[in-house]
Order: structure tokens, then sequence, then C-alpha cells
């Protein structure tokens, strides 16, 4: 299983891709979009796997930033990716490469979703 993480500017950390939800738009119709605009992919959002909020500054103005993160699954490929660099990596390199703690506790609990799904098919009856 690979994950994906991208840098979104060269001296930008390795992180989990996120973008902004246009103003009428779903976070999921957002992610779908930012996957094909940014990441140069096609997938399908599988489930929410985690929220994060935390504040920043936007023109001396606290902003809060609320983040949801989605599992999704690669469909195809579109145009080249907008992000200086991305990687498919190993659940351990991505992990490492992760700058935020909040990013990594994500992308864990995604991996244990995906497990949960496994042995629940393993466990189907034939």
């Amino acid at each position: 299983m690979l994950w994906f993480i991208a840098k979104p500017g060269e001296q930008d950390a390795w992180q989990l891709p996120k973008m902004v939800v246009r103003r009428g738009e779903s976070s999921v119709r957002g992610t779908l979009r930012m996957a094909e605009e940014l990441a140069g992919l096609r997938g399908a959002v599988l489930e929410e796997v985690g929220r994060v909020s935390n504040t920043t500054t936007h023109k001396g103005m606290p902003l809060v930033r609320r983040i949801i993160y989605y599992l999704m699954q690669q469909k195809g490929k579109s145009a080249a990716p907008s992000y200086a660099k991305t990687q498919w990596a190993e659940f351990a390199t991505a992990r490492s490469r992760l700058a935020t703690a909040s990013e990594k506790k994500v992308l864990s609990q995604a991996r244990t979703l995906l497990t949960t799904w496994q042995k629940q098919l393993t466990n189907l009856p034939h």
C-alpha cells in the first residue's frame, strides 16, 4: 500500500495534500477537484479519516482553519501535478516525512481504517 504526499513549494515540508473549498462547494467535491488540479490524479473519496482545526493569521487577523482529511482511491491520472514535488511512499516513509504530528496521526488513522476494511472483507462468507 502506497500513500501520496506532496510538497507545495520547494522550501515547504512534505504534507498530506490539502486545499481550500470554494463557496458553495462540498468538501468531497473540493477534494476531488484538488486531487485533479494539484496532484494530477483522478480518484474516488472512500471515507473521512479525520479533522484538524488550527489558527493562523491572514492580513494580521486570526483565521481558524478547519481541515478535513479523506481516504481516497486513485482511479487514474489527469494532468501533471502542480505541486513542487509529489511521492507515493510506503507508510513508514510517508509518516516519517510528514512535518506535523496531526498529519502523522491522520495517516495512521487512514491505515487503521484500511486494515479494518481488509479484515472485514476477508471474513465475508463466500
